[in-house]
C-alpha cells in the first residue's frame, strides 16, 4: 500500500469528510503505524496479523519516532486520544478497502481510556525507551 496513490487518497478524503473527528492526517498516521508494527513484528515471525496491543504499541512508538515530546499533542490534535481512537480509524479505513482486519477482531478490542493512553505515552516518552511491540499481550492498551 502507497499512501500516495490516488485512490488512496481519495478514500482518505472521503473518511475525513464522514468521520469529522479525526483530521486526515490521523488516517495517514494508522497506516503508517500499520506498515511500522507489520515491519517490527514481520522481523521475528512470519505471521502477518497484528493485534490491537500491538497496533496501539506501534502507533505510540511511531509517534514517538517522528514527533518526540510533541508526540501526544499531535495524536490529539489528530483526534488520537486513545486505543480506541486507533481501532476506529483502523475499521473506517476497512470501510474503504485501505486496510483489512480478520473476522475476530473487533472494535471493542481498542480500550477507551484516554489517561491511560495518554500516561502510557508521557511513560514511554519519558523514559526514552523503545516500546515492546511484538508482544503476545492480551489486547490492551499497555
Amino acid at each position: 500500500m502507497k499512501l500516495d496513490e490516488p485512490e488512496i487518497q481519495a478514500g482518505i478524503a472521503r473518511l475525513a469528510r464522514r468521520y469529522q473527528n479525526y483530521r486526515s492526517e490521523a488516517f495517514h498516521f494508522i497506516c503508517r503505524a500499520v506498515a511500522f508494527v507489520n515491519r517490527e513484528v514481520m522481523e521475528k515471525h512470519t505471521r502477518a496479523h497484528i493485534n490491537s496491543c500491538q497496533l496501539t504499541r506501534g502507533a505510540q512508538q511511531l509517534a514517538i519516532n517522528e514527533y518526540g515530546p510533541l508526540a501526544l499533542d499531535v495524536l490529539q490534535h489528530w483526534g488520537i486520544k486513545s486505543s480506541r481512537d486507533i481501532g476506529n480509524l483502523v475499521f473506517a479505513l476497512t470501510e474503504e478497502k485501505i486496510l483489512i482486519t480478520s473476522e475476530q477482531d473487533k472494535p471493542d478490542d481498542f480500550p477507551a481510556d484516554e489517561d491511560e493512553f495518554r500516561q502510557a505515552l508521557m511513560r514511554h516518552l519519558k523514559a526514552d525507551e523503545t516500546l515492546e511491540i511484538d508482544k503476545d499481550d492480551p489486547p490492551v492498551i499497555i
